[in-house]
């Protein structure tokens, strides 16, 4: 089981705003492994609502009611993921996500796989491909004037990973360098249309991509739990 709430209050020249919010959900994952295989199914059903009050504002205090309203999104998740070790160099992840949400026409499926392979003791490649879905927040989804923006879509892409990873002098020498590429659509961004007035919209397609290199290497190891090491880390990107 989990949950959050949150109650807010904002003062603005033109209006005050009052929001209260909570979610609640329950998420249940199935085990179920043998000597190659590691395999997990999941679901996650859970309500988020919201309650938004707009007010006359006195230059600080609130006055009368301008305009109330209120929104629930019911949501539920069935995942799937499984590790295989196909052979002793080569392990496989392939994993899935499917959404059905009251805030979309039709449900959403996310797969994704992953990619192992052991060149040797210290040398070894991975690479994954996923796609991912993002629903806007409640409080992304109110207009100014508190009405609901039915318009705002959700986000939602694909990523590439693929990199090569060495291990040097009994592992404490590691050197990462990776490839990514991400394709994001409807990607949500937030707009000023006043001075103290913002809206969120759909920017449309992004595309991102890049090498990133990461460099850890232990100078000093600790001999015990409490005695003091020495790390050294350098991460760069591009």
């Amino acid at each position: 089981l989990f949950g959050s709430a949150s109650d807010s209050y904002e003062t603005r020249p033109f209006n005050n705003q009052k929001i209260n919010s909570d979610s609640y959900g329950l998420r249940q994952v199935f085990k179920l492994d043998n000597e190659n295989i590691k395999w997990r199914l999941g679901l996650e059903s859970f309500s988020e609502q919201i309650n938004w009050s707009l007010y006359e504002t006195l230059g600080g205090p609130s006055g009368s009611l301008l305009q109330s309203d209120h929104s629930k999104s019911t949501n539920l998740n069935v995942f799937t993921s499984a590790d295989w070790s196909v052979r002793k160099n080569l392990k496989v992840e392939i994993g899935s996500n499917l959404q059905f949400s009251d805030r979309v026409d039709k449900p959403v499926f996310s797969p994704r796989l992953g990619l192992g392979y052991s060149l040797s003791n210290f040398l070894f490649l991975h690479g994954s491909l996923g796609h991912g879905f993002s629903l806007p927040t409640l409080e992304e989804s109110i207009l100014p004037d508190g009405e609901f923006n039915e318009t705002l879509l959700p986000e939602q892409g694909w990523n590439l990973d693929l990199g090569i990873r060495s291990l040097r002098f009994a592992n404490r020498i590691s050197l990462d360098i990776g490839y990514y590429k991400a394709i994001l659509y409807n990607l949500i961004v937030t707009k000023r249309i006043a001075e103290d007035q913002f809206l969120s919209i759909n920017a449309g397609k992004t595309n991102h991509q890049g090498i990133e290199v990461f460099l850890d290497i232990d100078l000093i190891e600790p001999k015990q739990d409490k005695s003091p090491g020495l790390d050294f880390k350098l991460s760069m990107s591009a």
